[in-house]
């Protein structure tokens, strides 16, 4: 785990309560300002971040990826096959040859680059209150999946958080073991 939650926030304690009970090895950033130099230093399994760090790594990769307009046009056409390549997998239609060997090729030269900020061992990133679907979007179609969860003071700490499995709800998830909502 590399947190980089404020651990005044029930979330990120609950999120550290959880990786120290399993006996997982737990990196804690609390200088807002190098946590993105530091993810590749971690190479963490699971990140738990803010939803405007998330916006300051999409920042830095499109200052990379957009540097020329041939980086520009690169980049918006990757982002572009892979939101058809996800529409045609969602669809359960097949795409051609050709069109998935595009998707890789952009895939290594653009989209591997927002994975390359959270380093090579990346399963997903936990971020807690609500990101807008462009965010949630630009980092699916890169192939980080970003689960949101849930937890206020007032709940008593966590309450919900997304699976794997269900990261493109676009909800907070499900309810933890031992929690109840109405």
């Amino acid at each position: 785990l590399y947190l980089c939650l404020p651990l005044s926030d029930t979330f990120g304690q609950a999120m550290l309560a959880a990786h120290f009970a399993c006996g997982f090895p737990v990196a804690i950033e609390g200088r807002p300002d190098r946590a993105l130099s530091s993810l590749s230093l971690v190479r963490p399994t699971v990140v738990g971040l803010t939803p405007t760090l998330l916006e300051q790594i999409r920042a830095l990769v499109e200052r990379e990826n957009r540097a020329g307009l041939l980086q520009r046009r690169a980049a918006d056409r990757a982002f572009e096959v892979a939101r058809q390549v996800r529409e045609r997998e969602a669809a359960a239609e097949p795409f051609g040859g050709r069109r998935a060997r595009r998707h890789r090729s952009l895939d290594r030269r653009v989209l591997s680059a927002v994975r390359e900020v959270f380093g090579e061992r990346l399963r997903f990133v936990v971020t807690t209150g609500g990101i807008d679907g462009s965010l949630a979007e630009f980092f699916d179609l890169a192939g980080v999946t970003v689960l949101e969860g849930y937890g206020r003071p007032e709940t008593a700490g966590a309450v919900c958080l997304a699976l794997p499995e269900d990261h493109r709800s676009g909800t907070a998830g499900r309810p933890l073991p031992g929690t109840r909502v109405r």
